[in-house]
């Protein structure tokens, strides 16, 4: 095999390994009674507080360790993602104005959080 191909091939795998780190979203993760529970019982170390459960990033606020998070210290994948209304959903909505928690939840799988959550980045649906 030519260093030409070798190179090429290696530079494709770490193109969709790019691509894949990529697609991950993150969310930041708000402390829970349990969390603060924890700090207070180890005081100073955010970085573990945060990392002691699996899926959870520290950051510091550098938003480039998690794409997504903004500016904060611990953050999550995503679980969800946001529903964009398509022509389907403005048809219904025209139909029952005032019901978004039903014109998202009409779909299986959808699941209305009116913007306050952290499981999608804030999204309504």
């Amino acid at each position: 095999m030519s260093h030409i191909v070798r190179a090429a091939s290696l530079l494709l795998l770490c193109a969709t390994i790019f691509s894949y780190a990529s697609a991950v979203r993150w969310v930041c993760h708000h402390w829970t009674e349990v969390d603060h529970a924890w700090g207070r019982r180890h005081p100073g170390q955010v970085e573990q507080q945060c990392e002691r459960v699996s899926g959870r990033q520290f950051t510091g606020g550098n938003d480039n360790l998690a794409p997504g998070c903004g500016g904060c210290h611990c953050c999550k994948k995503a679980e969800w993602t946001c529903h964009h209304w398509d022509e389907g959903d403005h048809a219904w909505g025209r139909q029952h104005p005032g019901q978004p928690k039903e014109q998202c939840e009409r779909v299986k799988g959808r699941r209305y959080t009116g913007g306050n959550n952290d499981l999608c980045g804030g999204c309504y649906c």
